[in-house]
């Protein structure tokens, strides 16, 4: 088959090589002009991207990034459409309509409060006038922010911490655009399946930290390590993913996750967000565990067919290897960028390892990897495992391999996510088989009393 791949940072490099070991035809195609040099000399770069488009079977969106969901509706009419639209950048994106969907599916959701335009610092303060001091809320913006999601253990530390981010917006010369919620107590996980335009395949659970140093300590990265299962009888699935059903359908072929808190004392999932998209580094752990054509998986979602291929019952460790200047990026210029034309080694470029999805690499004029910049996020390590401790330690063996100037990674990831996975085991939700005895609204009636909004 063909497949046009659209990338906004060329994130997805790894799945077209996949795409291209199983014998496709791919061409990429990078929006972001500082980024266009990824991959050069490992796939087909397409000339223009409108160009190409009457070329491809099928034309996949990495993410719902800058101009790719309009992009996305606008070829729909033409090609089957995979991985982004104007509902799921909407979905990500705008967290008080994500909640209101979630709402709407019967998922339960926080009590939030939403804040924007000029007046949406004196609103906010305004509205934490009203609390107790030592209520902990979190602070969430709303799409591309200069800000990070941030939970504050009390009312004050907020209060000062609005002082700090209505500067950075005024820096960024941005509208303030955010929303808080109360903190829940409790045990994350992300539930997922791939849409077809009318049905789910492929469940599965992932468990992610994102933090830049060991102990979960430092800034968010998106991704330091995850490990991904498939869950194909999991009570989250029925309960969180198929209500969504009518929400898609007409709008959206590709990933859906569905980001929850499982509440300590109640027991019960609480929505955070929606990822409609692949997710980044768990997309790379998931590849692993397609033991079938990839290409085939993708095109069956995106042309509406069922989808029944081989796959793997492992679970599946991911490791995101960087250089500086990660996580923060580099505006200067390029020639001076620490995280451009680095030798990379012990990649072999024309050896295809399902084990190793290099990001941001490129081959120079004598045919060797070295990284491309402009971030330093160069490499996502994988590997299986019979437990999620099992799988890391695989992508921390194939990571050895990898050798680059100033390498970094978390080194805490088997036993940090094998505690997650621990503490997920003793809610119950983990479970392959749904209690005929209590179906999930009856547990929350029985916890509560009602259908609760928090």
């Amino acid at each position: 088959m063909k497949f046009l791949l659209r990338s906004d940072y060329g994130e997805s490099l790894a799945l077209a090589l996949r795409l291209i070991d199983e014998g496709n035809e791919v061409k990429f195609s990078i929006a972001e002009v500082k980024a266009r040099d990824i991959g050069d000399g490992l796939v087909v770069k397409a000339p223009t991207f409108e160009g190409s488009v009457q070329w491809a079977d099928v034309v996949i969106f990495d993410s719902n990034a800058g101009s790719l969901p309009d992009e996305a509706e606008r070829v729909r009419p033409f090609r089957p459409v995979f991985g982004s639209s104007n509902l799921s950048h909407r979905l990500e994106d705008d967290r008080q309509f994500a909640l209101g969907e979630a709402k709407k599916a019967g998922l339960v959701v926080s009590d939030s409060k939403e804040f924007s335009g000029p007046r949406a610092w004196q609103k906010a303060r305004e509205f934490l006038s009203g609390l107790k001091d030592r209520e902990a809320w979190v602070w969430k913006p709303n799409g591309e922010a200069p800000v990070q999601t941030y939970v504050a253990k009390d009312v004050p530390e907020l209060y000062r911490m609005l002082d700090y981010w209505k500067r950075l917006y005024e820096q960024a010369e941005e509208s303030p655009s955010f929303i808080l919620v109360p903190k829940i107590e409790g045990v994350e996980i992300s539930t997922e399946a791939w849409f077809n335009g009318q049905n789910f395949f492929v469940p599965n659970h992932t468990i992610e930290r994102n933090r830049f140093f060991d102990g979960d300590r430092g800034e968010k990265t998106g991704c330091a390590g995850n490990v991904v299962w498939l869950a194909p009888g999991s009570k989250l699935v029925g309960d969180l993913i198929n209500p969504l059903k009518p929400i898609l359908q007409g709008k959206y072929n590709g990933p859906i996750d569905v980001n929850v808190i499982i509440e300590k004392e109640s027991n019960a999932p609480v929505f955070l967000e929606f990822s409609p998209r692949f997710g980044y580094d768990a997309i790379f752990a998931f590849m692993e565990l397609i033991e079938d054509d990839f290409g085939g998986l993708i095109w069956a979602m995106a042309t509406g067919h069922d989808w029944s291929g081989k796959t793997s019952e492992k679970f599946s460790g991911a490791l995101r290897i960087h250089i500086p200047p990660f996580p923060e990026g580099f505006d200067g210029d390029k020639a001076a960028n620490p995280s451009v034309g680095v030798p990379i080694f012990g990649y072999d470029p024309d050896k295809y390892s399902k084990h190793i999805s290099p990001i941001e690499v490129r081959l120079n004029s004598d045919g060797d990897p070295e990284t491309s910049g402009p971030d330093g996020y160069t490499f996502v390590t994988s590997g299986l495992g019979d437990t999620p401790e099992e799988a890391m330690k695989a992508a921390y063996k194939v990571a050895e391999k990898i050798r680059i100037p100033c390498k970094r990674y978390r080194a805490d990831l088997p036993e940090s996510i094998a505690r997650v996975y621990e503490d997920l085991e003793n809610t119950d939700f983990l479970n392959h088989q749904q209690q005929e005895s209590e179906t999930f609204d009856l547990m929350i009636r029985r916890a509560y009393g009602k259908r609760p909004s928090f």
